[in-house]
């Protein structure tokens, strides 16, 4: 029984170590979970959906644009004098010994106008500029993210070559402080090595502070909490994309600036029309119905004799027609509207190829960038072998004792400076694929899970 209760202690002290072993570890976010979270959690985003989810529903109960008014009422009244009776064509003279009377009243009309068509129309051009609008706004908070997630790597990338190089100069100056007690080098060589390794620490300490500065603020874009510690899954790596430039500019309409703006043209165009059909006939069908008791509502029965006891004095069922006038008459205020809503669609249409050229422009500056990031990568990658074997060189020459110190630092630092410029542009390379994306609304790069 001992042995059991032994066992048991031990195994739940093995489980909670397990647990805390799995609570310490950082969570692992590829660039794909860090969108996904910032599309979930954005704040700015929720309030477009809300917006969109109103104009969806306004755009689908349209319908009861043809919903009749109609209302009952129902009235008890006393004249200030009472009266000596009631004369109504038609009817026979009766004296009137009470002073209430009660009443009530339903009445239904429905208007059929050219506006009802517009108004819906506007509701549908309203919901599909905000279905624009929304997606605008999720790729734009989708290439924020990705930039960020992709710096973030950048400056990981570079505390790593920067930590590498300030253990190579550590070893450096435990091989200077060796060589030294062995009489082989100058107190100057070590000091010279102490120095450059002490110098180097300073660097680091600044990088990865602005490293875990730009990781806080990341984490607060992606909704996670400050002090959950995660790490960024991924490298600044990503294949080489063939593109044609014709092929692009074609795709340049799809461009969502472009869109809203469109619509921006059909809305006004809308409201020209909205405008216009003021000019249009009105139908309206309307029904009344105001039965009034004709007896003392608190003495007399109310449904006894209802043929003879309640009376309709102006119920009707009527079929109008309006034709308006006023708008046809020149310089009228419909008129002039008329006219400021033709200036505003020829202005709207005029910033429609002023975006679409904008657009081109951009583009075109896009794909010229990353065709000379392709075509630097290239030669800054053999750069990058040649400044290796130097630095290896004069390494194995330092060790050998034919070469000084400073001749190994400047060929590290060639080293370092060519494999940071690598990344460099790799960096720029899938920061102008990520500006391509989000301006043609198209997808380049794989997010890796």
């Amino acid at each position: 029984m001992n042995h059991n209760k032994i066992f048991f202690v031990l195994l739940l002290i093995l489980c909670s170590h397990l647990y805390s072993q799995e609570s310490l570890s950082p969570k692992e976010l590829s660039v794909g979970d860090a969108v996904d979270l910032a599309i979930r959690n954005n704040l700015v985003l929720a309030q477009e959906r809300l917006s969109l989810a109103t104009k969806k529903r306004v755009k689908d109960t349209t319908w009861n644009y043809f919903i009749p008014k109609v209302s009952l009422s129902g009235t008890l009244s006393r004249p200030n004098e009472a009266p000596q009776g009631i004369n109504i064509p038609g009817y026979i003279v009766q004296e009137v010994e009470h002073t209430w009377n009660v009443s009530f009243g339903f009445s239904a009309s429905l208007s059929l106008t050219a506006s009802m068509i517009y108004g819906i129309r506007q509701t549908v051009i309203d919901y599909e500029t905000g279905v624009i609008n929304l997606s605008m706004a999720e790729r734009k908070i989708t290439k924020e993210i990705k930039k960020i997630f992709y710096n973030i790597l950048l400056m990981r990338e570079n505390i790593l070559l920067m930590e590498q190089s300030i253990a190579a100069m550590g070893d450096r100056y435990e091989q200077a402080v060796n060589n030294y007690n062995n009489g082989l080098v100058s107190e100057y060589v070590m000091l010279s090595t102490q120095v450059a390794y002490e110098n180097a620490k300073p660097g680091l300490q600044d990088l990865t502070i602005a490293f875990e500065t730009l990781l806080l603020s990341f984490k607060q874009l992606i909704g996670i909490d400050r002090d959950e510690s995660i790490r960024l899954a991924g490298t600044i790596e990503t294949g080489i994309v063939t593109l044609q430039k014709d092929e692009l500019m074609n795709l340049v309409d799809g461009k969502s600036e472009i869109q809203v703006q469109k619509k921006m043209v059909d809305m006004l165009k809308n409201m020209k029309d909205l405008q216009q059909s003021a000019l249009y006939p009105v139908f309206t069908m309307m029904f009344t119905f105001d039965p009034t008791f004709r007896n003392d509502p608190f003495a007399d029965p109310w449904f006894d004799n209802i043929d003879d006891d309640w009376t309709q004095y102006s119920g009707r069922l009527a079929f109008v027609l309006t034709v308006p006038i006023d708008g046809f008459i020149p310089n009228s205020k419909t008129q002039v509207e008329l006219a400021g809503s033709n200036d505003a669609i020829k202005k709207a249409e005029l910033a429609v190829i002023q975006v679409r050229q904008a657009a081109e422009l951009e583009i075109e500056t896009i794909y010229m960038k990353l065709q000379k990031s392709q075509k630097a990568l290239e030669a800054l990658k053999l750069n990058v072998e040649l400044a290796e074997r130097a630095y290896a060189l004069a390494e194995e020459a330092y060790n050998a004792g034919s070469k000084e110190l400073l001749e190994v630092q400047n060929s590290e630092l060639e080293r370092n400076k060519a494999r940071i410029e690598v990344l460099k542009e790799k960096y720029n390379y899938i920061m102008g694929l990520l500006d391509l994306e989000y301006s043609l609304n198209i997808s380049l790069m794989e997010d890796k899970s």
